[in-house]
């Protein structure tokens, strides 16, 4: 017996709406129509020193503004201006290490 078959596969007819950016957190990796729902988190508090304009949810990394003449931001350990999560994640880095 010999058996032989073919196999044709079309574009799906049917669109998928979704989000198709893969940097956004509701990313549908099966969508092919972006229907223009993508989700990105970040700081929408324009007076926030790691303010970003292009994100569409607050995610709650809005930092503290700091000027050089003020003290009460001694824990903006990488001088960017804000007290923010990157502040958090070099001092957590350098825990445990030996100062001389």
């Amino acid at each position: 017996q010999s058996y032989s078959a073919w196999l044709e596969v079309l574009e799906n007819p049917n669109p998928i709406p979704g989000c198709t950016y893969v940097n956004a957190v509701n990313y549908l990796a099966y969508a092919n129509i972006d229907d223009g729902t993508c989700s990105y988190p970040g700081c929408m508090d324009s007076t926030a020193g790691n303010y970003n304009p292009y994100v569409t949810e607050d995610d709650g990394s809005c930092g503290e503004m700091c000027n050089d003449d003020e003290s009460s931001c001694t824990t903006d350990v990488n001088s960017d201006g804000a007290v923010n999560v990157s502040d958090l994640l070099i001092l957590l880095s350098e825990f445990g290490i030996s100062c001389e």
